[in-house]
């Protein structure tokens, strides 16, 4: 016990020490070793094996995950990398013949003879046993994690009034944790209605965060009847008259998810959970494959993404923070503010582990090609994205979206191959915005000028826009936010946390990602009711939740 409590004090820098070695400890208790094809317990060999690396006749060179050998000589499991004339066919498939075999490699835990290699072994292991001990000690004792437990803060509310009632529109800014990245976002407001000639929004702080609002507007766009109208992270807003939806959709487990994601129509797509180990890289990372008929000569593809972030995004993020410890935690807001590379740095961290990375199949690679932005975890987003493909060739777009597992759920994805038609649009700032203590904010949220509105958990404003005249015939009418901010989390920081450590995950590519789900494993293992974490609770097949 005297133990126990000393890494709870510790406030988890003994976890980070641990955590840091976990995948170098990890990787050096495997390696690779030849398969026998005519071995008459090649299947058992498969089955031991930790990933299988296939080349073929055709010299194309194929890697799977959690690979298992049927009974009908076909390996199949996760292609998690290929290279070579085949690779479309496999990565689509999921399995390949022996016969098109030339030779096989296993990725199997290492029973080297050495001294070394033997000691090697059983270090990693104890390094990795240890640091996952050491995350559930903290996170069980620590106060800095809160699995079912509280709410951590993650973006404000904005509420709409339709004539008879409030409705959650909008999780604004996410993922500006600090003034340095401070930021613009865009929204669509689906509930919107004009009430006695005017429009009416809510802005409310509703989480244990400190919000600072510099501006908000109201574009008013109206565009072809029939024709749905997307922002895209930028602020440009595409039209979607003939989107098509994914003849073929995966996850990157192979598992079929089509129904899901084929239509926006509250049924949500979500990290499959079971047998995910932090020790396999590639447990770590989830998304979707996507399959759409392309047509000929198309030089762009336009997505459009329905969903947001997981409650689970917000907590892991939240924790890794607060692992900096208070003195930590508020060097690093500063040096944010005046250090160009230390915020690149973190950006290109929050790219990683906190965006839905966009790649498209090039017939022999995936190549990254754009990014959706956060989404907040209370108020489904619609983005826009687009992708350039007049290099691709075939009847067939290949997508792939991917971030850290169960960080994104996602309603629908489609695609528009179309041009964008004209749009008329107002941008539109508040007639009269009021405090709930009557200050007068019309001026303070007009522009972006440095002059915020800042609030606590309770506190809220409404404000007021003059609505113009109805659209003319043949045309509709949509709604997009346009607000800028940024919000400071209340965490509990760690009180001996290691800024080193925490510098150490965000600048090295998927230490994130495999932390965040040491902590979630961890955490359903401690109390199942933390799968709430990772599921949409707030949104309806047909709207969003509504609050009087």
């Amino acid at each position: 016990m005297k133990t126990l409590d000393r890494l709870r004090r510790s406030g988890g820098w003994v976890a980070w020490l641990l955590v840091v070695v976990l995948v170098s400890g990890t990787s050096a208790c495997t390696r690779m070793i030849p398969l026998r094809l005519a071995s008459p317990t090649l299947g058992e060999e498969v089955k031991k094996s930790k990933q299988v690396v296939a080349t073929l006749w055709d010299r194309t060179t194929a890697r799977f995950d959690r690979p298992r050998l049927d009974t009908d000589r076909v390996l199949r499991g996760g292609v998690v990398r290929c290279s070579g004339p085949s690779c479309e066919r496999i990565v689509e498939q999921g399995w390949i013949r022996l016969d098109e075999v030339s030779g096989l490699e296993g990725r199997i835990y290492s029973r080297g003879k050495t001294a070394t290699s033997v000691t090697l072994s059983v270090l990693g292991g104890a390094l990795f046993v240890a640091g996952i001990v050491a995350l559930v000690v903290v996170m069980r004792g620590s106060g800095s994690w809160g699995p079912t437990g509280g709410r951590l803060g993650s973006c404000p509310h904005v509420y709409s009034y339709d004539g008879a009632g409030w409705h959650l529109d909008s999780d604004t800014y996410g993922m500006a944790f600090f003034e340095a990245m401070e930021e613009t976002d865009y929204d669509l407001l689906e509930r919107l209605r004009p009430v006695d000639g005017v429009y009416r929004l809510r802005l409310a702080n509703e989480l244990d965060e400190t919000e600072h609002t510099d501006a908000l507007a109201l574009r008013v766009v109206d565009h072809p009847a029939g024709t749905r109208v997307v922002p895209s992270q930028s602020g440009e807003l595409h039209t979607f008259r003939a989107e098509v939806a994914p003849v073929r959709a995966t996850d990157l487990r192979g598992r079929e998810v089509r129904g899901l994601v084929a239509a926006r129509d509250g049924v949500y797509f979500q990290s499959d959970l079971g047998d995910r180990r932090v020790e396999r890289a590639g447990d770590a990372r989830d998304g979707l494959i996507l399959d759409f008929p392309k047509p000929a000569g198309a030089r762009q593809a336009k997505l459009w993404l329905s969903g947001m972030n997981t409650r689970f995004a917000s907590v892991a993020l939240g924790y890794l923070f607060a692992q900096m410890g208070p003195r930590g935690m508020k060097r690093f807001r500063e040096r944010l503010k005046t250090d160009a590379a230390a915020r690149r740095r973190f950006f290109e961290f929050m790219e990683r582990e906190g965006m839905l990375s966009a790649s498209v199949w090039t017939g022999r690679r995936w190549e990254q090609r754009g990014r959706f932005w956060p989404a907040g975890p209370d108020a489904r987003k619609d983005q826009a994205l687009v992708l350039p493909i007049q290099d691709l060739a075939g009847p067939r777009l290949r997508v792939r979206l991917e971030a850290a597992t169960a960080f994104w759920t996602i309603d629908a994805v489609t695609a528009d191959f179309g041009p964008d038609l004209p749009l008329e649009e107002r941008k539109l700032t508040a007639r009269k915005a009021v405090a709930d203590d009557g200050r007068d904010l019309t001026a303070t949220l007009a522009a972006i000028d440095g002059q915020r509105y800042t609030t606590e958990q309770g506190e809220r404003a409404e404000l007021v826009f003059d609505a113009p005249p109805a659209p003319a015939p043949g045309l509709a009418r949509s709604f997009v936010l346009e607000s800028t901010g940024y919000y400071d989390l209340h965490l509990p920081p760690a009180p001996r946390g290691s800024i080193a450590a925490m510098r150490r995950v965000l600048e090295q590519p998927g230490q994130g990602s495999q932390l965040a789900l040491a902590l979630l494993l961890n955490a359903l293992a401690a109390d199942p009711a933390a799968a709430r974490l990772v599921a949409p609770e707030r949104v309806q097949p047909s709207a969003h939740h509504a609050r009087p």
